[in-house]
């Protein structure tokens, strides 16, 4: 590299500096940001070498050259050996360089967002500033160098503060214009607040605003047109294309609802007309539909109610007749699952209707009765348990006080009180036993060892169980017949371990 590639090259800054007093293109680019980090680099590496080269080591002249270097460039002559900088140079040296990292990504971000399109001033002075700052640094002034770039490295952070002002004021005063209906001045501002601010949705929103608004004002004027022409499916159509082109203009918004508000009132009196007609022809579900179409369309409007509401009656009353015909016919065959339900029918249709209210509780208590008897009856040699017993009669007197009690539950309650008279009969039961043997019951009286013992018990079967120390247990079941003949049981521990 030659002495004035290398001076280029420390010199990074350099061109924007020119750039910016002939006119051309301001703000870095990409390419000028990647040769600053190069720029930077070398000079870092050539003060490196400033402090590393040692002139008493002889260097080998058979040795490649660092590939860094153009060699075809390097004159046959002995290179100048550079002076060492003092440590305070070199303290200094690399604070500029320092503050020089710092800086290039602010410079990147605002070169992204556009800053010579809302602060060209401030951004030239920074630009002058940091030519300074090269100047200096290529003097080897580091510690001038150092104090201009910490003062670049102010104005751009002053820039970026900057920036959210700027974004807010090219925004608002383009809102501000697309009410004028300025779209291409509107355009303009929201472009450059695009610029500052890449990602702000409702910027980006206005810019298509400002596009398209010419083009939506045409379309609004044809709608507004049909609308007084009572067309409204042609307005709304031409609505719809508005509102493709710019979903968020508030005035096509607003015409859209009037257009609709007119759609929908017609719609509203054709659904009346059929509902009515209907109601006349006893087709309640046809007319309670129509009702319900134009209500759909104005919930508020007191005469699709009304109209509505005695439709609803006229229908319930009819089914609550229909039901409570079915209901009586299902009770008279003790259908008391069937009836249940017709009642709950009915009261599903309307809460407290009388008729459905004593039936239901009439239809579930029968109900309920009738599972009793059947479980009861089912098995009847339960009733010689007491609490069974016990159970069973309170379900016969509390039937016996009902007066309509159906014939179908009362035979079924004569049965089970018969069977229960049977199984309440006691009869003579004798146990014999070895005289060592603690005999019981099977969830009833244990004794004490015994050789004969006298009992009465219900008819049944019953379970014996002898344990005596040092036999195995003996357990035996017996049955306690329903004709009264007496029974005589033996039972002992008589297996040793």
């Amino acid at each position: 590299m030659t002495s004035e590639e290398d001076h280029e090259a420390s010199l990074p800054f350099q061109k924007q500096a020119d750039k910016l007093e002939t006119g051309g293109q301001r703000g870095f680019t990409q390419l000028q940001i990647l040769l600053l980090i190069v720029a930077v680099a070398l000079l870092m590496v050539w003060a490196a070498a400033l402090q590393l080269y040692d002139p008493t080591v002889d260097q080998d002249i058979n040795e490649d050259p660092p590939a860094a270097l153009d060699t075809s460039e390097i004159s046959p002559a002995e290179p100048e050996v550079p002076a060492t900088l003092p440590p305070q140079q070199v303290a200094w040296r690399d604070q500029a360089l320092e503050v020089l990292e710092e800086l290039s990504p602010l410079l990147e971000v605002l070169e992204t967002r556009a800053v010579l399109q809302w602060s060209p001033e401030k951004y030239e002075q920074l630009i002058e500033t940091l030519s300074a700052g090269e100047e200096a640094y290529s003097a080897q002034r580091f510690r001038d160098a150092r104090d201009t770039y910490r003062q670049a490295l102010q104005q751009a952070n002053t820039l970026m503060a900057d920036m959210p002002q700027a974004f807010a004021a090219y925004a608002e005063r383009g809102m501000q214009l697309i009410t004028e209906k300025q779209y291409a001045e509107a355009l303009e501002d929201l472009e450059i607040a695009a610029l500052i601010d890449p990602e702000h949705k409702p910027v980006q929103t206005a810019i298509n605003t400002a596009q398209q608004g010419e083009a939506v004002d045409r379309l609004l004027t044809k709608a507004r047109f049909f609308i007084g022409e009572e067309q409204p499916a042609e307005a709304i159509a031409a609505l719809q294309e508005a509102a493709s082109l710019d979903p968020e203009r508030v005035d096509v918004k607003a015409a859209a609802n009037e257009a609709v508000r007119l759609s929908r009132e017609l719609q509203f009196r054709g659904h009346m007309r059929n509902g009515h007609a209907e109601l006349d022809r006893s087709n309640f579900d046809d007319a309670i539909a129509a009702f319900n179409k134009a209500i759909g369309l104005y919930p508020d409007k007191a005469e699709a109610t009304i109209a509505l509401q005695a439709a609803q009656n006229q229908k319930t009353d009819y089914e609550l007749n229909t039901i409570r015909v079915e209901a009586i016919d299902a009770m008279e065959q003790e259908s008391w699952s069937i009836a249940e339900t017709l009642y709950r029918d009915a009261l599903a249709l309307r809460p407290s209707v009388a008729f459905a209210e004593v039936g239901l509780q009439k239809a579930v208590n029968y109900r309920d009765k009738q599972k009793q008897l059947r479980t009861l009856l089912n098995d009847p040699a339960r009733l010689s348990d007491q609490s069974v017993a016990g159970y069973s009669a309170a379900v016969i007197a509390e039937l016996e006080a009902d007066a309509e009690l159906p014939p179908g539950l009362v035979q079924a309650k004569e049965t089970l009180k018969l069977q229960l008279q049977e199984y309440s009969r006691l009869v003579p039961v004798t146990l014999r036993s070895d005289g060592r043997s603690v005999v019981s019951i099977l969830r009833g009286e244990r004794y004490r060892p015994f050789r004969q013992k006298m009992l009465e018990l219900r008819p049944g079967t019953y379970t014996l169980l002898a344990r005596r120390e040092g036999y195995r247990d003996k357990r035996i079941s017996f049955e306690v017949p329903l004709d009264g003949e007496p029974v005589t049981v033996t039972i002992g521990a008589d297996e040793k371990f």
